[in-house]
C-alpha cells in the first residue's frame, strides 16, 4: 500500500472529518465528479481517503490530476475485498467523524458542514444520514429517496428495510470500531445493514437529516455489479440474526416477500428489487430509467 495523495497535513491542521471512499474498477468520470464534490464543500477541514484495489481501470490519475494534498490515495498491491477496503479507510482516518461517499455518487456542497454541525450539537448521535436525490447516468435529477428522521423511527424501520443510505452517512469512528467495524455476512454483501444492526443492538443513536445531501446515481453498471440473489440472502440473514424477534406483521410480510422473490429468474428478480426500493420515490418506472442509460461496472457492490 502506498500514499499518492501528497504530503500529510501537520498536527496544526488535522482534519475534523475524514471522507471514506473505496474504489474498484471505477467509472472515471463518475469518480471525478464524486471527488470534485468533496473539493467544493463549504466545510473545508477534511481529508479524503481513496482506497483502491488493482484492476484494468484505475482511478489514480483522476486523483492526481485534482492536485489536492487532502486527497489521500491508497493503492493496494493486490485484490482484497469491499469490507477489507472499508475497514482500511477506518484504520487510516485521522478524524473522529467519518463521512462515507461512494465513487459514483456526489455530495451537495453543504453536506459536510450540515452533518458536522448536527453531530457537534448532538453528541449522543453516533450515525447521521440524510435524504438522497436520485440522479440518472447523465447526472439528471430523477427523484428522491426518503428515510425516517428520528432514532425511534429508524430503528423501527430497520426490522423491514435499511433505513439509512450508506453513501450519505457521517458516523463517529470510535462507535463503529467498538462495534467491530464492517463485518461480512455468510451470504454476501450487506455490510452496512449488518453494521447498523450491531450498533442498534449496542444502543447507538441514529438520525437522518430532512434534506437530500447526496446525489445518488442509479445506473446500469451499478446493477451489473450487484449479485442480486446473494444480496437478498444477506439482508435476510441480518434480519434473522438481529430483528426477527422485534418484527410486526408488516415486517414479517416483507421478509416473506423477499424469500419469495428469490425463486424468480434473475432478470425478473433484479427488476422487482429495483422497483421495491424506488417505486414510491421516482416518477415513472425506475427499471426503465436504468435501461435508458449506459454505464460500466463500478465499486458500489461486489464480492
Amino acid at each position: 500500500m502506498r500514499n499518492q495523495g501528497g504530503p500529510m497535513n501537520t498536527s496544526a491542521d488535522m482534519p475534523l472529518v475524514s471522507v471514506a471512499m473505496v474504489v474498484y474498477r471505477p467509472d472515471l468520470d463518475y469518480l471525478r465528479q464524486a471527488l470534485t464534490s468533496i473539493l467544493n464543500q463549504t466545510f473545508q477541514q477534511w481529508e479524503a481517503l481513496i482506497v483502491e484495489d488493482p484492476s484494468e481501470r484505475m482511478g489514480r490519475d483522476v486523483v492526481a490530476a485534482l492536485g489536492d494534498p487532502r486527497l489521500r490515495y491508497l493503492a493496494n498491491p493486490g485484490r482484497t475485498c469491499l469490507i477489507g477496503q472499508r475497514n482500511q479507510t477506518l484504520a487510516e482516518a485521522r478524524a473522529e467523524l467519518v463521512a462515507v461517499l461512494d465513487g459514483d455518487d456526489a455530495a451537495e456542497p453543504t453536506r459536510l458542514q450540515k452533518q458536522f454541525e448536527f453531530l457537534q450539537r448532538h453528541p449522543a448521535v453516533s450515525v447521521l444520514g440524510s435524504q438522497i436525490r436520485v440522479i440518472d447516468p447523465a447526472g439528471r435529477p430523477r427523484g428522491f429517496r426518503r428515510f425516517p428522521l428520528d432514532h425511534a423511527s429508524i430503528v423501527r424501520a430497520m426490522t423491514r428495510v435499511v433505513p439509512l443510505n450508506h453513501s450519505s452517512v457521517m458516523f463517529r469512528k470510535s462507535a463503529v470500531q467498538a462495534a467491530g467495524g464492517y463485518q461480512p455476512t455468510a451470504e454476501g454483501p450487506a455490510e452496512d445493514y449488518h453494521l447498523w444492526s450491531r450498533l442498534a443492538q449496542r444502543g447507538a443513536q441514529f438520525a437522518n437529516l430532512a434534506e437530500p445531501l447526496v446525489r445518488y446515481r442509479l445506473h446500469p453498471g451499478q446493477m451489473k455489479a450487484l449479485d442480486t440473489r446473494r444480496t437478498i440472502r444477506a439482508v435476510l440473514e441480518v434480519k434473522q440474526r438481529y430483528w426477527v424477534g422485534a418484527m410486526d406483521f408488516r415486517a414479517r410480510l416483507r421478509m416473506l416477500q423477499e424469500r419469495l422473490v428469490l425463486r424468480l429468474p434473475e432478470p425478473l428478480l433484479l427488476g422487482l428489487l429495483v422497483w421495491m426500493h424506488y417505486r414510491d420515490d421516482l416518477p415513472g418506472d425506475p427499471v426503465r430509467l436504468l435501461k435508458r442509460g449506459t454505464g460500466t461496472t463500478t465499486d458500489r457492490v461486489w464480492t
